[in-house]
């Protein structure tokens, strides 16, 4: 994300030797109603959007591919 958008200040700060959230707990958020910018799905797509030209198909997939490689625990 960070190459993406050419910025360093966005990154996924709770991480687990697993790459799981350490903020994941029964498989929900504990701290959903701060959490950063790149768990905040709208948020990231008008950033990709705005930076980017991202259409919501390919933030989609991107999504979707990115959800499977957390469940499985790749990075």
């Amino acid at each position: 994300m960070q190459e993406l958008l050419n910025d360093e200040t966005i990154d996924f700060p709770f991480k687990e030797s697993n790459g799981v959230c350490e903020m994941l707990q029964d498989n929900m958020c504990s701290i959903y109603e701060s959490r950063p910018i790149v768990c905040n799905t709208e948020k990231m797509y008008a950033l990709l959007h705005k930076t980017t030209g991202m259409s919501v198909s390919e933030f989609v997939k991107l999504q979707a591919i990115s959800c499977v490689k957390n469940q499985l625990g790749l990075r």
